[in-house]
């Protein structure tokens, strides 16, 4: 299986907010449904991979106290020598609104029927001193801890959303999501070009809207000088929602358009 890293701060947590843009306004969650088309847009000389696409789609649900999130992505590889390959990932999860605690379930597969699933749940100190998570990965559990100033995807990316709107460049810290051996990852940001209201987008009803381009690097925990496990870059509307999402693969990169969404009613709590 092709080694990949399911990560939840884009693949779980592709957030949609409403438009609460006003200055020192926190971003509210908007429950709903986003589907993505992927296409090959690089594939790196000397690497087997000549065609490759896919889709994604992605739920957000309110349940009141906390943040459902539902997320299946499948990608088509085609290689040089003929062959091919169909792969994915998928995930759910649930994040206190407070972002004390995430419950996740990650699970990687292939037609090769050589899937691998992992569950668990974390909590972090509410002083923001650091945390805990258990892992359980073929019938063992393991504890991991979380390094001070840790957060869960929702609350990561709401502050990704605040940086921006401020005019900040660099966003660093560790997000726990669950993925990998150990599930928390340093995260370095760089938000880039401003793109003002009108240009380009995938789809109706971000026309008038602003939006940064963003590039993501992935780290081991304590490990940032060393290669990045995953890169990602991607469009960041000033509502939340992201477009443009490409992940490199190493081999190659493809690209995931948001080709549809659906805003959901709230929970009625």
């Amino acid at each position: 299986m092709i080694d990949l890293k399911p990560t939840a701060f884009l693949v779980t947590s592709l957030l949609i907010f409403s438009g609460a843009t006003e200055v020192g306004a926190s971003p509210v969650l908007q429950p709903h449904v986003a589907a993505y088309t992927f296409r090959l847009v690089t594939a790196r000389s000397g690497g087997s991979v000549t065609d490759a696409s896919g889709r994604m789609t992605f739920e957000l649900t309110d349940a009141c106290r906390g943040w459902t999130s539902a997320q299946k992505t499948s990608l088509d590889l085609g290689f040089s020598s003929g062959g091919s390959v169909t792969f994915g990932w998928s995930n759910s999860t649930y994040e206190a609104k407070d972002g004390s605690s995430f419950r996740f379930f990650v699970e990687q597969f292939s037609e090769a029927g050589d899937d691998e699933k992992q569950s668990g749940k974390a909590k972090i100190k509410a002083d923001g001193s650091g945390g805990v998570a258990e892992i359980e990965e073929n019938g063992e559990i393991r504890a991991q801890e979380l390094p001070r100033g840790t957060l869960f995807p929702s609350a990561f990316t709401v502050k990704l959303i605040d940086a921006a709107r401020s005019g900040e460049v660099i966003l660093s810290g560790p997000l726990f999501d669950g993925s990998g051996e150990k599930g928390v990852y340093d995260v370095s940001l760089v938000i880039g070009k401003h793109l003002p209201p009108g240009t380009a987008p995938s789809v109706e009803g971000l026309e008038n809207l602003e939006s940064w381009q963003v590039r993501a690097a992935f780290y081991s925990v304590g490990d940032r000088n060393s290669v990045p496990d995953q890169e990602q870059s991607f469009r960041l509307y000033e509502n939340g929602v992201i477009d443009r999402l490409q992940l490199d693969m190493g081999d190659f990169v493809v690209e995931g358009l948001l080709s549809d969404y659906e805003t959901q009613n709230a929970s009625d709590c």
